[in-house]
């Protein structure tokens, strides 16, 4: 049910990644006594241990928020002293238990889609190196989306109630360094809100998120 326990602190992101219509939560385990650093240009540092936890899952009906949903992996990017490595571990059908992979996976999934109509797809599974073609650049590892505070930075409902998650991370000792002044804190528009940008800010997020890992020097894709 993606309840997460004591210390791991759900998060989302202003515009996220696209992942063929699955749902995507997000985690994040610090060890105690440890936090991230806000840097001067508005980017995360997090210490050693620190660990971003990402499931994906499948709806069974896009309409419906209630809808039973299929699970089929969850994703771990570990801060380790030398830089970031990533795991990968896949549910089986009962969702009772994750398995380690190395190989990674195809499954087919089906759901009813926002439009009612029946959808299918075949769902890649990354294996080790393919996790590498998008989060390698300039040789080192590194995860997409809350490494930058001007993806972060937005309201999260909370179980005690809606707070801004730059805010909560500080307020709860797990970040540092945030800038008091609110203007000064770096927002990346939401892709599909006219109102928090105009078509090029919103385009540009969109970019930025799901394209420039790859298409920019040092990326897979640096030649285009």
């Amino acid at each position: 049910h993606q309840i997460p326990n004591e210390g791991v602190v759900p998060y989302d992101l202003n515009t996220p990644h696209f992942a063929d219509y699955a749902t995507l939560h997000r985690f994040l385990w610090i060890p105690k006594g440890s936090s991230c650093e806000y840097q001067p240009n508005g980017d995360l540092e997090y210490p050693v241990g620190a660990t971003l936890i990402l499931t994906v899952g499948y709806p069974g009906d896009l309409r419906d928020s209630n809808a039973a949903e299929r699970i089929l992996e969850t994703r771990l990017w570990i801060r380790k002293s030398d830089g970031w490595i990533g795991t990968q571990y896949l549910w089986n059908d009962d969702t009772t238990e994750a398995t380690l992979s190395v190989t990674g996976k195809h499954v087919d999934v089906s759901w009813i889609h926002s439009d009612g109509t029946d959808r299918h797809h075949t769902f890649r599974m990354p294996n080790r190196n393919q996790c590498l073609q998008c989060h390698e650049i300039n040789d080192h590892v590194v995860p997409l989306g809350p490494v930058h505070a001007r993806y972060l930075n937005k309201s999260y409902s909370y179980r005690q109630g809606s707070e801004n998650q730059l805010e909560h991370w500080a307020k709860i000792g797990y970040l540092t360094g945030l800038p008091e002044n609110k203007d000064e804190r770096p927002r990346v528009a939401i892709w599909n809100d006219p109102a928090t940008g105009d078509l090029n800010a919103r385009a540009r997020a969109y970019l930025d998120m799901n394209c420039s890992s790859c298409h920019r020097p040092g990326g897979i894709a640096f030649t285009s």
